[in-house]
């Protein structure tokens, strides 16, 4: 785990449910929050709030590329 690469740390794990540029803008404002407080229960508590709240919208020009990935079925692929 992340908690093992590094000694004299804690770790405190919290899965963001996303990826990438969604998880990078609620990071900088946990990073934010955490400048202010020491209090680590409250800045965990922060972080899984926000990304409670975030969800991620995709939009594609085609369903092929989901298809032939095996992301959709071909049946969707054809709405």
């Amino acid at each position: 785990t992340a908690a093992e690469l590094v000694d004299g740390v804690t770790v405190h794990v919290i899965d963001s449910r996303t990826v990438a540029a969604m998880g990078a803008a609620v990071v900088e404002l946990v990073a934010a929050f955490a400048s202010t407080t020491t209090d680590t229960a409250a800045i965990v508590r922060y972080a899984e709030e926000l990304f409670s709240k975030t969800d991620i919208f995709v939009v594609v020009n085609s369903l092929d590329s989901l298809r032939k990935g095996g992301r959709i079925s071909p049946a969707k692929a054809m709405i």
